[in-house]
């Protein structure tokens, strides 16, 4: 068997010879252990389960050192290591030593609401100098759209509460989400309003919950052309005198 604590112990041992010549010879003999301690058993989960990963349960000998690890989900970030309620270290890498089986809990905290603005696959940055362009149109035709896509890179819900646009030059022609779960994308467009001749610009502001980025604002620009063509006559003067091309 498994010797599991330290005291004296009483250790049958029996022979048994390969020829009927001899006898079967039984002895008891007492041995002495110091040195084997208990085995104690090292729970450990995850709060909440989506939250992480964790390493470091199995079984281990009492007085024994042993490190469990706790490892953060996209959306989450560490908080502490607690048996029972009581917290033990906040550090993700926790390094004890086991004197009875225990319970660990890896606590796991969602991260704030981040947003973060894309046209198409590029990445726009808040407050950034150059604009975003719309391209050039003529007056009164259709006006050119651009689709921004918004991301929420963090794991609490993105509360987007109001989308302006420069309204003299363009508008928002859909609905754009309230709220945006963590790790989840939404989308709004803006269009060119074609009624005034120039170059046409402003700021998107996006009001957000994102407490490193409220607002987040960019620039926006358009060209309205006003469609006319002009028209080179030639003449020669005296008609006679010969032609012109």
């Amino acid at each position: 068997g498994t010797v599991l604590a330290p005291g004296t112990y009483t250790l049958n041992v029996v022979f048994t010879p390969s020829n009927t010549k001899y006898s079967i010879l039984t002895n008891s003999v007492n041995l002495s252990v110091t040195g084997a301690m208990p085995t104690d058993v090292l729970a450990v989960m995850a709060s909440p389960i989506r939250g992480g990963t964790f390493s470091g349960n199995g079984y281990f000998v009492q007085g024994s050192t042993n490190t469990v690890t706790a490892t953060a989900n996209n959306g989450y970030t560490f908080a502490s290591w607690t048996s029972n309620g009581i917290v033990l270290s906040t550090n993700s890498n926790y390094t004890f030593t086991i004197t009875t089986s225990v319970t660990l809990t890896a606590n796991f905290v969602e991260t704030p609401p981040h947003i973060e603005v894309f046209n198409g696959a590029s990445v726009i940055a808040n407050g950034q100098a150059n604009a975003v362009k719309l391209g050039s149109t003529v007056l009164g035709a259709t006006g050119p759209t651009i689709t921004f896509t918004v991301s929420n890179l963090g794991g609490q819900m993105l509360d987007l509460e109001g989308i302006t646009v420069p309204s003299n030059y363009f508008m928002l022609n859909t609905n754009y989400p309230s709220t945006i779960p963590g790790l989840s994308s939404g989308m709004f467009v803006v269009q060119t309003i074609t009624t005034n001749i120039g170059t046409n610009s402003g700021v998107i502001t996006i009001a957000n919950n994102d407490p490193n980025n409220n607002p987040f604002a960019f620039p926006i620009t358009g060209i309205i052309t006003n469609g006319l063509k002009g028209v080179l006559t030639l003449i020669a003067s005296p008609a006679n005198g010969g032609t012109v091309s």
